[in-house]
């Protein structure tokens, strides 16, 4: 009996050292704010942000909770460029303004090294640093594999436009390209709301846009450029009605170019469909991989034609709630056609070109995005 009743007591002693100790097994508090409001309000407004910077949600064994990435500024933890803080979710992910991951830069665009954090097991120890390398397989897609948790997927659903635009403060960036010396074809979308618009052709040249006309249906916006003409090879307008699934197509644009600089850049693949979501007739659906920065780009066939403009990705946020995993690679474009009404209304004329025998490379291609596509930055404040 009294070696049951030592039992009780060693267990009793056990269980009230874990209670006393629980409450300090805590994340570090890396910025003062307690609020999700305060911490975008002073980490988010008013500033250029880095690619990976916004408030990312995530699930981990089936409680959701929100992190807001920013640069690490404070001195906790001050040999990572990035932490990621609390704003919501459960208690047991910590706090808000405590940090929950930490990330470095890498060489490789979209690949960060870092560790998640994690409170430990150990009444002696409150917490500790799980090493894993941070990839981004999509647009606003961020994923690593933690130690003792698994695949852990992380959703931009702040400070970002998922649609391929590159936000950056009170700013977005996009593409857009030339079909007659002085107008320029985007999508609608890269626009909007804008207070001022400008293009820059050849990373060298910088001038005022206006917008020409605007279609918010289609996501088709046509802007007025002055100034250029003599510099400018229009790109040609291409019938859509001989595309076939399968094809090779290219964009052109200027992805991540808070990162990676604004001179274009070449990316391919597939019509995967000849429609989009739902059957939606009106865009091509594309294995092209649609960074922010790439909205308004031209679809290009491998004979040199414009058949679409590259607009959008599959929302992964609706996806991962909804149905539980996070699409991969799905992709759409405007298809040229939709592109005629919104040029007819401003006055435009151009001749389209049906399909050519000519199979041109891609470093061709590559020569005449060079001569039609100019990087699009719109102000909003």
């Amino acid at each position: 009996m009294k070696k049951v009743h030592y039992l009780k007591i060693i267990i009793f002693a056990i269980l009230a050292l874990t209670i006393m100790v629980t409450p300090c097994l805590a994340l570090k508090r890396v910025v003062p704010e307690t609020t999700k409001d305060d911490i975008i309000n002073k980490y988010f407004k008013d500033r250029t942000l880095e690619s990976v910077e916004g408030v990312w949600s995530f699930t981990v064994n089936g409680y959701y909770g929100e992190l807001a990435i920013v640069k690490n500024l404070s001195d906790v933890y001050k040999e990572w460029n990035y932490v990621g803080i609390i704003v919501n979710g459960q208690q047991s992910f910590g706090k808000v303004g405590e940090a929950k991951i930490v990330l470095n830069k890498t060489a490789v665009p979209g690949v960060y090294s870092g560790a998640y954090v994690v409170q430990t097991h150990n009444i002696w120890a409150d917490q500790s640093l799980e090493a894993t390398t941070f990839t981004t397989p999509q647009p606003n897609v961020m994923q690593a594999n933690v130690p003792y948790l698994g695949l852990i997927s992380f959703i931009r659903i702040d400070n970002f436009n998922t649609s391929g635009v590159g936000v950056i403060g009170g700013t977005s960036s996009g593409t857009g390209f030339f079909i007659t010396p002085t107008s320029v074809v985007t999508n609608y979308h890269v626009i909007a709301d804008a207070k001022r618009i400008e293009v820059t052709f050849q990373n060298e040249y910088t001038v005022t846009a206006k917008v020409l006309g605007k279609d918010e249906a289609n996501d088709v916006a046509i802007l007025s450029v002055e100034g250029l003409a003599s510099r400018v090879v229009p790109l040609s307008l291409g019938i859509t009605n001989s595309i076939k699934e399968g094809e090779k197509v290219y964009t052109i644009g200027f992805p991540l170019s808070n990162d990676l600089g604004t001179r274009p850049k070449i990316s391919e693949g597939l019509v995967n469909g000849l429609t989009g979501l739902k059957d939606d007739p009106t865009v091509f659906q594309i294995s092209i991989p649609i960074q922010p920065g790439n909205s308004g780009g031209p679809l290009i066939t491998s004979d040199g034609r414009v058949i679409g403009i590259t607009s959008s990705g599959l929302n992964s946020v609706y996806y991962l709630r909804n149905v539980g995993t996070v699409p991969q690679n799905v992709n759409f474009a405007v298809k040229s056609d939709y592109i005629l009404p919104l040029l007819n209304v401003v006055g435009i004329n151009i001749e389209r070109n049906d399909k050519q025998d000519k199979v041109l490379d891609p470093v061709t291609i590559m020569d005449m995005g060079k001569s039609s596509v100019v990087y699009v930055k719109s102000y909003r404040e």
